[in-house]
């Protein structure tokens, strides 16, 4: 487990992708999509990465072809995804996840980190995801642009994962921080043993 300041962290990830694909493919190919992707941050030979958990995706596609392609686990769901100026609000269609925040509020939190630089490099600077399947070890890079990270004002955090996850292993989760990000051009290779 990776920790910061004592505390370890599992991270909710509220995602929209405007343009995924596979590389080498015609523009016309990629799709979109919204996710919640939950992952447990640790570390792996002394480098940070995470372990994705689960994956709820919106898109038909990345629900197949995530499964040859990578180690997140995508299972197809409904994400609603609605913004305004001063809102953003994603849910899932089954009422498991809802999150809302506040655009322009400030913020007010007793964040562990004590800036936005900081939380995003500790939660999002990851080079690689990890995975343990059947004892061993795979491992997928990622390439991604700056972050330039805010706190968000949170309204609504709710995941029933979470709270399943916090009643099996006896654990109480408490939310930290929201950071908002957009814009960040990714690059997911393919997972490979090590």
């Amino acid at each position: 487990l990776d920790q910061h300041a004592g505390y370890g962290f599992l991270s909710v990830c509220a995602v929209e992708i405007a343009d995924m694909g596979l590389a080498g493919t015609p523009r016309f190919l990629r799709w979109q999509n919204r996710e919640f992707l939950y992952r447990l941050d640790v570390r792996l030979r002394g480098e940070p990465t995470f372990i994705t958990l689960k994956s709820e995706v919106s898109s038909p596609v990345l629900a197949i072809l995530g499964r040859y392609f990578s180690h997140y686990r995508p299972v197809r769901a409904e994400i609603a995804l609605t913004r305004d100026t001063d809102r953003l609000r994603m849910a899932a269609g089954d009422g498991s996840a809802e999150l809302e925040v506040d655009l322009q509020a400030l913020a007010r939190t007793s964040s562990v980190f004590a800036s936005e630089a900081q939380a995003a490099q500790f939660l999002l600077g990851q080079k690689f995801s990890a995975d343990v399947t059947r004892g061993r070890v795979r491992v997928q890079t990622i390439e991604h642009g700056a972050w330039q990270p805010r706190f968000v004002a949170t309204r609504v955090a709710r995941f029933a994962f979470v709270e399943q996850l916090s009643q099996q292993l006896g654990a109480r989760f408490e939310l930290d921080s929201t950071l908002a990000v957009h814009d960040v051009p990714h690059v997911w290779k393919a997972a490979r043993w090590l």
